[in-house]
């Protein structure tokens, strides 16, 4: 089959031209070349959306790097999820134990607080025998004097 080709000129801005070129360079082919395949290209994508069954491959690599990034982060965030969950269970471990004190301070202080208790009492108990002994005493050293007087 024969196609027929007509030449189309077209204005493209100077880094346009050296990018065709560089690229003819490379790939051992022309401007001409480079500019069909660039224009197959779009065509086909253009096409291709319009169904939407063609993804272009910068889109599917971009989706594709999106993809990889997300399941690297989403695996650094459960590895952070995993590292905080020991961690609350130590503190949990350290809050049982620290409870555990607590409640032992507090049954020594109520044994403290009633030992005090006690001592108050028995104080008390002490300067009331020794009111009534000092009684006792000025009652004899009155009776006493009285003794002496008389003689």
């Amino acid at each position: 089959m024969i196609t027929m080709k007509e030449t189309v000129s077209i204005r493209l801005e100077k880094h346009f031209i050296e990018q065709i070129d560089r690229l003819a360079q490379q790939e051992g082919t022309s401007r001409t070349e480079i500019i069909r395949e660039a224009l197959r290209v779009y065509f086909k994508t253009k096409e291709s959306a319009e169904d939407r069954s063609f993804v272009p491959f910068s889109e599917y690599k971009k989706l594709t790097d999106e993809v990889i990034k997300g399941k690297y982060e989403m695996g650094q965030m459960r590895a952070k999820v995993e590292a905080l969950e020991e961690e609350r269970s130590k503190l949990r471990e350290e809050l049982k134990r620290q409870q555990a004190y607590a409640e032992t301070l507090a049954s020594k202080l109520d044994k403290e607080r009633e030992v005090n208790e006690a001592l108050k009492r028995e104080l008390a108990d002490k300067e009331v025998k020794i009111k009534e002994l000092e009684l006792k005493l000025s009652a004899a050293e009155k009776e006493g004097k009285k003794r002496w007087r008389l003689f």
